[in-house]
């Protein structure tokens, strides 16, 4: 079953695509908008990465605190590229041993 909050997490979520709910004595319809229409396939793939890893995160049994930290390293760092912990005790600012548990999570 898909909930209102799952289609609110989409990659291509905007406000304006929300669904519309419509029932009567004897009827019920859902509109639900193509979240794809008139995007283009690299601006999908793009941002449908950085959603679904942001979305994962989000989701994972982590502390609020590590979540945020984990993001930051996301958004500091580029797709693919590689960093060591002291890159790590860079961005976020954290001693060598907090960065290793940080990379292991």
């Amino acid at each position: 079953m898909i909930l209102k909050d799952d289609y609110h997490r989409t990659v291509n979520y905007r406000p304006e695509l929300e669904p519309e709910f419509y029932s009567d004595a004897s009827s019920y319809w859902v509109t639900l908008y193509n979240l794809n229409y008139n995007i283009s396939i690299e601006e999908i793939s793009a941002g449908g990465q950085k959603q679904l890893f942001e979305n994962k995160v989000n989701e994972s049994q982590l502390s609020m605190l590590t979540k945020k930290k984990i993001l930051q390293l996301y958004g500091q760092l580029s797709e693919n590229m590689c960093f060591s912990r002291a890159d790590v005790m860079r961005i976020i600012g954290i001693t060598s041993s907090s960065a290793g548990e940080l990379i292991k999570k």
